[in-house]
């Protein structure tokens, strides 16, 4: 059997890199960076230790919320280790790879190739389906039917581990490594149509926003839902943002919720729009640092991203704020129309 195994840390160096790349007064700079999955054993998920996860899975996470609460405030860097090292990563085999020539690009991966696991809610066989993607949007396989379940977010980010080729039969596999309950640090691909109504802030009435945008800020302990940490502002350590999900099938972008971020994540997250030169930078650090790539993986994710959006330009879209409307808050004029 042929087989590849990488460790990124290793074969590129990204806590020198990282080091090096950002400027002295950069806040992202205040912590130590253990690059990929690497630093801890990685289990390997099969269907027989499945329901014993999922049966944790809650009340897993309580208790990473009750331990945070404990911790002392940490920089956006360092409460992202804290996550990272609070959860195990695993190591799940790609299903269907021998399907739609799909065995040329899993021959092709690369050394801890970055790697993207989306739900597949339009799937004809499983709405549950979760497709194992690269950054540029190329289909390698799915995750295990009975593995799905892990996987709380519509995005999560993950990393080649395991690449095989079996000389009997010349077929390819791959394992991905990842931690299923890990958030992503995701940049929403709004159609043009929409951009200017996806930023409730400067549309809902100030008293409105404030209510929600508290409310939002208090359940998650005043710390930044993706990086378990807080920006450096110490005015303002978190802000609110809005939480949408994409149904291109139907043409409909919802609003599912709100999440506090630190400053630092809010920016990367709209990373897309950055006409500023020196926040786009920050941006793009922060993009990289949350999801343990390198600026030609974001820069690959992104481009993603934008044929994403032109695709999506062409399509009627609809905005779904029934959340706001479920807590009382009457939709202004503006965007009563298109909700």
């Amino acid at each position: 059997m042929v087989l590849r195994s990488y460790t990124r840390a290793a074969t590129f160096g990204y806590q020198d890199f990282f080091r090096r790349s950002c400027p002295a007064n950069n806040h992202l700079r205040s912590c130590d960076i253990h690059w990929r999955l690497r630093t801890r054993p990685i289990h390997s998920s099969s269907a027989m230790d499945h329901s014993v996860s999922l049966e944790n899975t809650s009340a897993s996470r309580e208790a990473w919320n009750r331990q945070l609460s404990n911790e002392k405030p940490m920089t956006v860097l360092e409460g992202r280790e804290w996550l990272r090292q609070s959860m195990q990563p695993e190591a799940l085999r790609i299903a269907g790879v021998t399907f739609e020539g799909r065995q040329e690009l899993i021959a092709k991966l690369q050394p801890d190739q970055a790697l993207m696991l989306q739900k597949d809610s339009s799937n004809e066989y499983d709405p549950n389906a979760i497709k194992v993607m690269t950054l540029s949007g190329s289909v390698l396989g799915f995750v295990p039917r009975e593995l799905t379940g892990r996987f709380p977010y519509d995005t999560t980010f993950g990393h080649a581990y395991h690449i095989g080729q079996v000389p009997d039969k010349g077929m390819w596999g791959a394992l991905v490594a990842v931690r299923p309950q890990l958030p992503p640090l995701t940049v929403d691909a709004f159609p043009d149509s929409l951009v200017s109504q996806s930023n409730l802030s400067s549309i809902l009435p100030e008293s409105d926003w404030d209510k929600l945008s508290q409310a939002t800020l208090r359940a998650a302990n005043y710390r930044c839902e993706i990086s378990a940490g807080q920006g450096s502002d110490r005015a303002a350590p978190v802000v609110c943002q809005e939480v949408w999900s994409f149904d291109d099938e139907e043409g409909v972008v919802k609003l599912e919720g709100l999440q506090a971020l630190c400053p630092e994540v809010h920016l990367a997250k709209h990373v897309l729009v950055q006409a500023d030169d020196k926040q786009r930078q920050t941006a793009m650090w922060t993009l990289q640092a949350m999801n343990e790539w390198s600026i030609m993986e974001a820069e690959e994710y992104l481009q993603y991203l934008r044929r994403l959006i032109q695709q999506r330009n062409k399509i009627q879209w609809r905005l779904d704020l029934s959340w706001l409307q479920s807590r009382g808050i009457e939709l202004p004029n503006d965007i009563r129309g298109g909700a």
